[in-house]
């Protein structure tokens, strides 16, 4: 018998893949992001003047199909001018201009180029498109919308990654998989971000449907970012237009169902962590009893609104508008306030 069952359960999964192979119609199969990648030969130009790359040829095949003639080259004051707005954003200066403009080598504009790719700004400015992806947030969203205060981490290991030049293979194993691949290095960690900037109600009632939503969101994010396609839409049912079934959808999801977030993970370097240490018990003892009377106050204020200094019933409760009930330096805020 349990022979019968593993055989039987081996030609179900079989015809279960066949039938899941024949749910992708042909022109689905033929998309071109799906074919391997070969160079193509250079199309036929009638005039093979303009142009200093293999990309223009393709480009000039396109003008010429349609009639138009290849404007002329721009002047070096308008080219320097594009080439620094669409690397850093910012246009260049007097000097930066002078300089280009009195570089008479034929590679003057490589160099330009060179200079503005090395200069941070570069990767201020093209960063923010990748931020745009993992939709980074400086707050957690809904009605409470706290602040990330370390978010700002995630925003500059993008910068640094892309002022490195670091290869993009790289970049993707560190935002999907960084604490796994590299457990030890800190922008590893770091980098896992990526699949933080989920909006988060952190007191939602129903914290299933809390964990629920932040595994779609990784999931959808995951899948548009890295896959170029929308494979949101494969979440309730097999994608319409692209190739995805709903049951890939999970299975993508799978992979990140038992993650969790991590809070407690050291940043700074062991030669500092000392210092740190130190400095942090200091701050605590020093802090002890504001933060204990803070702890009570939110415990008695969650429990009856009425306590809250603000509820019309407060005075009721506290003749002297709670005066006594507070502190002495807390006393005065509450003169100044009420």
């Amino acid at each position: 018998m349990k022979t019968i069952s593993i055989s039987l359960l081996v030609v179900i999964a079989a015809l279960g893949a066949e039938v899941a192979k024949d749910r992708f119609r042909p022109q689905q199969r033929k998309y071109w992001a799906f074919q391997r990648v070969v160079r193509p030969s250079l199309p036929d130009l009638r005039q093979r003047v303009w142009g200093r790359n293999a990309i223009d040829s393709f480009v000039l095949a396109k003008l010429e199909g349609k009639g138009i003639t290849p404007g002329a080259d721009a002047d070096k004051v308008t080219l320097l001018r594009r080439v620094s707005l669409d690397l850093t954003g910012l246009p260049p200066t007097p000097e930066e201009m002078s300089v280009f403009l009195s570089d008479k080598s034929t590679d003057a504009y490589e160099k330009a180029v060179d200079r503005l790719l090395a200069s941070p700004r570069y990767g201020e400015r093209w960063a923010r498109h990748w931020l745009d992806l993992a939709r980074y947030a400086e707050s957690e969203g809904f009605k409470a919308d706290e602040f990330r205060p370390n978010v700002w981490r995630y925003r500059d290991y993008v910068i640094q990654s892309f002022n490195e030049d670091k290869p993009y293979d790289r970049f993707v194993k560190e935002q999907i998989a960084g604490d796994e691949l590299w457990p030890n290095e800190a922008s590893a960690r770091i980098a896992t971000a990526f699949n933080r900037h989920y909006p988060d109600e952190s007191n939602a009632r129903n914290l299933v449907q809390r964990r629920q939503e932040i595994l779609n969101d990784i999931t959808d994010t995951v899948g548009s970012v890295f896959l170029g396609m929308t494979y949101g839409c494969a979440r309730c049912h097999d994608h319409k237009f692209d190739p995805i079934l709903h049951a890939d959808y999970y299975r993508l999801q799978a992979f990140f169902a038992n993650v969790g977030a991590a809070d407690d993970y050291t940043l700074l370097p062991k030669d500092q962590q000392a210092g740190y240490l130190t400095r942090l018990a200091t701050w605590e003892e020093k802090t002890k009893e504001i933060r204990a009377f803070n702890a009570f106050n939110t415990a008695v204020f969650s429990s009856d609104p009425n306590l809250d200094p603000t509820s019309p019933n407060f005075g009721r409760i506290f003749p002297d508008n709670g005066q006594s009930y507070f502190p002495r330096n807390i006393q005065l805020g509450i003169r100044f306030v009420f």
